[in-house]
């Protein structure tokens, strides 16, 4: 019953493991297609300084070294896009290797964090009783242990009580009913068996403390993995608000040098500079979300849930 408990664990444990797979591979492609988007965006901001700084030149107030260091960064964006479409072509390839499928139409999962415990002190524990990687090596323990003790009757002895009895009527003629009943008793004892006992049941005992320490290590590399999981979960909310505003004052940087460079107050340079930053707050704010979302996925994949956290929405 135990060896059949470990291997049902088994496959919640598998399952759990590819389905984070698939949602890893999910969230890549997702990711990346809004990168590719940032990529766009970057590119044709470019365009437009480059027409901006372009009509400043002929109406004569830039120069030509304006408009050249323009186009260089120009094809540094344009670069950037194709680099960025390789690896969204990456990201899809690598989801069809999993689902035989191409991704189509993707949107953001919305799962239940409820069920995320609120530190990782609460995962640590709630580990020991959830995990299916420590609850299938309990049950393993479980199974040597109970083969253990069935080993222990090969040292007692084996008594056995046979009854018979017979009726036997006119068998012969008339002869009328006979009757006779016996009864016996065999007591057999394993005097010695070359020592094979022995060796089975001292096995099995080492078996349990092997096990004994396996659970000790995986609990350890189980709750390190959470706590690795949840200082990531942390460091991205903690970096929410911050990059949000990071982004709002990158925009408003950008409206603003945009104009002061109409008025001859900025330079190519201190526009191409605005908009470096502003990208950078941008593609830091997408790759912040999912890798919270990830590390998320992860603490609830280690408690054998995310399946249920999946698939349990309409």
């Amino acid at each position: 019953k135990q060896s059949y408990e470990a291997s049902k664990l088994k496959t919640h444990q598998r399952v759990e493991e590819l389905t984070y797979d698939v949602t890893v591979a999910y969230l890549g492609v997702l990711q990346q297609q809004k990168v590719v988007n940032l990529a766009q965006q970057n590119l044709e901001a470019h365009r437009y300084i480059l027409n901006l700084v372009t009509a400043q030149k002929e109406a004569g107030q830039g120069t030509a070294a304006d408009v050249n260091r323009v186009s260089s960064s120009l094809s540094n964006a344009e670069s950037f896009m194709l680099e960025e479409e390789s690896k969204l072509q990456q990201s899809r390839d690598q989801y069809r290797r999993l689902l035989d499928a191409p991704p189509g139409l993707l949107v953001d999962p919305i799962i239940d964090l409820s069920l995320l415990p609120q530190t990782a002190e609460d995962a640590a524990a709630r580990s020991v009783t959830e995990s299916p990687q420590l609850l299938q090596v309990k049950a393993d323990e479980r199974s040597i242990k109970n083969q253990l003790r069935s080993q222990r009757g090969n040292y007692l002895p084996k008594v056995e009580m046979e009854v018979q009895g017979n009726l036997r009527t006119d068998v012969a003629g008339e002869t009328g009913s006979i009757r006779d009943a016996r009864a016996m008793m065999f007591l057999r004892y394993n005097v010695f068996n070359g020592g094979a006992d022995t060796a089975v049941a001292s096995r099995l005992r080492a078996r349990v403390k092997e096990i004994g320490y396996e659970f000790e290590k995986q609990k350890r590399t189980v709750e390190q993995d959470i706590r690795n999981d949840f200082t990531a979960i942390d460091a991205s909310r903690a970096k929410i608000e911050t990059i949000s505003d990071q982004v709002d004052a990158a925009q408003e940087v950008v409206r603003l040098y945009e104009e002061q460079f109409r008025a001859g107050d900025r330079t190519a340079f201190d526009l191409l500079d605005a908009q470096q930053a502003l990208i950078n707050a941008k593609l830091e704010q997408v790759l912040n979300k999912y890798q919270e979302t990830r590390a998320a996925y992860r603490v609830l994949q280690q408690l054998g849930s995310l399946y249920y956290a999946l698939t349990s929405q309409d």
